[in-house]
């Protein structure tokens, strides 16, 4: 499985392709990542500094993607020294 990574300002990260649809859709215009606590506050960071604007969802089962401009990211809720975080975005138009 991809980890989540930080390319060009744009966060990448893959989705199945039953969530995928309604992400694309805007349906569901978020993403709940689970991550260590230190990947999850450098993403946090990164975004908050301005670094991080965008986000690439990938499927899955055919690498078919969408970008998205992205909104917020929160932290809500932590174990075991992993962190849960939603990645908001922007639906479109």
């Amino acid at each position: 499985m991809m980890k989540m990574k930080i390319d060009n300002k744009r966060l990448i990260c893959k989705s199945v392709p039953e969530y995928y649809f309604l992400e694309k859709s805007s349906k569901k215009a978020n993403t709940i990542r689970i991550e260590t606590s230190e990947e999850a506050q450098k993403i946090r960071s990164a975004f908050i500094r301005g670094v991080l604007k965008h986000i690439r969802v990938i499927n899955t089962q055919t690498n078919e993607h969408f970008e998205r401009e992205i909104t917020d990211i929160s932290q809500v809720g932590g174990c075991a020294g992993h962190t849960m975080i939603v990645i908001s975005w922007k639906q479109e138009e």
